[in-house]
């Protein structure tokens, strides 16, 4: 699990780091274009994690939860991760 939180991390880091550059400058093509890679690459590593912690709970946190502790908790995930 660590290395998806890790990976998650970086994705998302990515994605705002673009999302920032697509604001200042909308009209620019590349950008947009980076920016959709980027999202997608967030939500696939955010889709990864979450049904990792569903499979790991078997079921007892579902993905709804497992989101939401991502996107609230990831620093207590990563403490969890370091026992788990």
């Amino acid at each position: 699990m660590k290395e998806l939180i890790k990976r998650y991390e970086a994705a998302k880091e990515k994605a705002n780091e673009v999302s920032d550059r697509y604001e200042a400058e909308p009209e620019n093509e590349e950008i947009e274009k980076e920016f959709d890679k980027a999202y997608k690459a967030e939500f696939e590593a955010l889709t990864e994690l979450t049904e990792a912690i569903v499979e790991m709970t078997n079921g007892q946190i579902n993905a709804r939860m497992a989101r939401t502790m991502i996107q609230t908790r990831i620093e207590d995930l990563k403490i969890i991760s370091e026992i788990a």
